[in-house]
């Protein structure tokens, strides 16, 4: 029996090994969403696991896990068929009413997985995703604000530590924001399902400065002219402006701004985006992804310039009827 030597603490930032994991929190030893059940079957926190990506191994991760500007977007468990919110995908979302703490670590190599710090969820909804045979899947998807600059996990101290942080998050956090929302997938045949994740995993697979270009090239091939690409700094949050012309009214200029995100859109990103805009001016917020409640009410809200709002599914219908091939 190989002899493990168990940290007196769990460091942000530092390498563990899968055995000093399993054995220090005393959870489950494979699986990414790993529970730890006190008495009476309540949860007392969670382990929760991903895949760095790129990552140079044999493991590969089966799901469309993201790390994204400070958000995990993580796929449930359950690498096969339709996922539902039960079992340990259920669990995750205790943490909507209860401090209970999420303890995030990555996969980085073989025997090294690094400690990252604890997670805050932020919303749960249904999505779609292709499998590894590219076959269409429901899937049950989390999206989480991870906390890095948090003090060592120690046992005696960290679930009553993990409840400060939680409860400061809640009483700052834009309430409407952390809304459940539908994305609009349901009414796709599974043929446009699978269309609308090839396009989105080819999005996902370039730079931001190249998805720009993309969308740019697309806003052109729609019928806009004088398109522009703004340049990297001092945009005030605006990536591409256009011109449209009508007989009936004067030029109007478009600013668009574009996220290549896997997680959701939230208010303050419309609240940014109309800040930038001039009297003259109209909005369009393009994405990968979806968009939270708050953010679509805030996007229409009564006596403020509207913004228009351009989806995942709203945009592959866009490229697929107006024929536009990607060039990527």
């Amino acid at each position: 029996m190989k002899n493990i030597i168990l940290p007196d603490s769990f460091i942000p930032g530092e390498i563990y090994t899968n055995d000093q994991i399993f054995k220090w929190f005393g959870v489950a030893n494979s699986g990414g969403i790993r529970p730890s059940i006190g008495e009476k079957g309540k949860l007392e926190f969670i382990v929760l696991m991903t895949t760095k990506e790129g990552a140079n191994y044999k493991f590969v991760n089966p799901y469309s896990d993201k790390i994204e500007d400070g958000i995990l977007v993580y796929t449930g468990a359950g690498s096969a068929g339709d996922q539902t919110l039960s079992g340990v995908n259920k669990r995750i979302t205790e943490q909507l009413d209860n401090p209970v703490p999420i303890v995030f670590f990555v996969k980085e190599a073989r025997g090294a997985i690094r400690f990252v710090g604890y997670l805050l969820l932020l919303r749960h909804f249904e999505d779609y995703q292709l499998d590894s045979y590219r076959s269409v899947r429901k899937v049950q998807v989390f999206e989480f604000k991870i906390l890095e600059n948090v003090q060592p996990v120690k046992k005696n101290s960290f679930k009553e530590l993990f409840s400060e942080y939680y409860f400061d998050f809640k009483n700052k956090a834009d309430k409407n924001d952390l809304q459940i929302f539908e994305p609009v997938s349901e009414g796709l045949n599974m043929e446009l399902l699978v269309e609308k994740e090839i396009l989105r995993n080819k999005l996902l697979s370039i730079n931001p400065y190249d998805f720009e270009e993309v969308m740019a090239a697309l806003v052109k091939h729609t019928g806009f002219n004088n398109v522009e690409v703004t340049k990297k700094s001092g945009d005030g949050g605006i990536d591409i402006k256009a011109n449209l012309e009508h007989h009936f009214s004067p030029e109007i200029e478009f600013i668009f701004q574009v996220k290549r995100w896997r997680h959701s859109v939230g208010r303050p990103d419309i609240a940014n985006l109309r800040g930038s805009i001039g009297y003259n001016n109209f909005g369009v917020m393009i994405s990968t992804s979806h968009f939270t409640k708050s953010a679509i009410t805030e996007a229409n809200a009564d006596e403020k310039k509207p913004i228009n709002l351009v989806g995942i599914d709203l945009l592959h219908t866009i490229i697929k009827t107006t024929d536009f091939k990607l060039a990527i």
